[in-house]
């Protein structure tokens, strides 16, 4: 499970250029994030960290709508995920991606380079090098359909994380654990079998920071990878039947007290999902659909009138 991003992908300049179609943009633009993240993962022997509780609820702090934005210097891209209570202790995550900037945009806006983007009062701001800018969350390229992304179970201790035309998928049944320690969560994820994938979740004011061991792994991290591999003592691990040759598995000591603190190296994921206020999302609907109404309005008087007058 590829559950966390870091705000970073990298796409061809002249594909950005050539490219009009926004979804394209959008296709093009999540797959090269995707890659870029990576998902060579580290196991756990046993579910993390030591001395926490196994709990089967979340807080309802946790529940609403998030915005998780990723940015290059050309482009801006976003998903807005909603953690919803479907029934007891049962769970819902969806996900609409969109785009707010893409590169002809920018271009004709005069935006480059982006430097940085923040969600301030239900609006990005965005940096450049020069000026700063305010975007609605509703101003948006394009947007795909809502789709079902996770399920969680936590009374039968159940994680899904496929859907077919947003119909749940069995086959994806993982076991799963919910674990408590110092006011923060770790979801424990079974993967083949035998062994545990953790992500950390945590609120900080209106942000929900997820962390995971997920990782990329470019020449320029090698060393900085082999000195975590020493510190916390993780080894490669192979499976049978894998086909994803491109991504390394590793097994870390789950006796090692000093593991929960792997989650705390920049190293790995992260993920910040900003809180976003549906309420004041939506307000920029109300007053245009007040304008086509009225607009309909004032033209089915003109017609009336018209036919009297004909009359």
């Amino acid at each position: 499970m590829c559950f966390l991003n870091k705000n970073v992908f990298s796409v061809n300049m002249y594909e950005l250029f050539t490219i009009k179609n926004s979804k394209k943009l959008l296709i093009i633009l999540i797959f090269s994030n995707l890659l870029l993240t990576g998902c060579n993962k580290i196991f756990y022997e046993n579910p993390m960290p030591q001395g926490s509780e196994i709990v089967d609820d979340i807080p309802n702090s946790f529940l609403g709508e998030y915005l998780e934005i990723h940015f290059k210097e050309h482009s801006i891209i976003g998903s807005f995920k909603t953690i919803s209570r479907v029934s007891e202790k049962r769970y819902l995550i969806e996900s609409t991606d969109v785009v707010f900037l893409d590169s002809i945009e920018c271009i004709n806006k005069n935006m480059l380079p982006i430097k940085k983007v923040n969600l301030v009062n239900n609006y990005l701001k965005i940096i450049t090098e020069d000026k700063i800018y305010n975007k609605n969350l509703a101003d948006t390229l394009s947007s795909e359909a809502k789709r079902k992304e996770y399920e969680l179970d936590l009374k039968n201790g159940l994680f899904y994380e496929e859907f077919h035309d947003n119909e749940l998928n069995e086959e994806s049944k993982r076991k799963c654990q919910l674990r408590l320690k110092n006011g923060k969560y770790y979801l424990n994820i079974k993967y083949f079998k035998k062994y545990w994938m953790i992500s950390r979740i945590a609120m900080n004011g209106k942000e929900l920071i997820l962390n995971t061991t997920n990782f990329s792994l470019q020449d320029e991290e090698k060393i900085r990878f082999e000195e975590l591999r020493s510190k916390y003592e993780f080894e490669e691990i192979k499976f049978e039947g894998n086909r994803t040759t491109d991504w390394n598995y590793y097994l870390a000591n789950s006796d090692n007290a000093e593991m929960e603190q792997m989650l705390d190296e920049d190293f790995f994921g992260v993920s910040i999902w900003n809180k976003v206020n549906t309420k004041s999302r939506n307000w920029i609907f109300i007053p245009i659909g007040v304008i086509i109404l009225t607009s309909l309005m004032f033209y089915f008087r003109r017609i009336r009138k018209r036919k009297k007058n004909a009359i």
